[in-house]
């Protein structure tokens, strides 16, 4: 149950960006849009790894969210995104990133076929 909490919540989170980077697709430049188009399949491979107990899914998770702290950050010192919606990312990337790490020991799964199919 705790490993399906952790993957609603972010599947929420991967929706509503989802739905932001589609409302913003003519706005942006190929290569942001591709960006993000990447880190929605990224997140969505992670929560199915994640669902399965994959050992793996832990690592690429912790990664995903300092990633996500990382970009929210440049972007806002980029002047792309407000300060205020910059600090609330990495602040619930933090976050999470943190749930994940005590998540961790309850990814057990060792196969590695999850990561070929991606």
């Amino acid at each position: 149950a705790p490993l399906t909490g952790y993957a609603l919540v972010q599947f929420v989170a991967v929706l509503a960006g989802s739905i932001l980077l589609l409302d913003a697709a003519g706005r942006l430049s190929l290569p942001h849009l591709l960006a993000g188009v990447f880190y929605v399949m990224l997140s969505l491979g992670n929560l199915g790894g994640i669902l399965e107990g994959r050992t793996w899914a832990g690592q690429s998770e912790v990664a995903r969210m300092i990633v996500l702290g990382v970009v929210s950050v440049g972007l806002a010192a980029a002047g792309t995104l407000p300060v205020g919606a910059a600090a609330l990312l990495a602040l619930a990337a933090a976050g999470s990133g943190y749930w994940m790490l005590r998540l961790r020991p309850l990814l057990t799964s060792s196969d590695p076929r999850a990561v070929l199919v991606m």
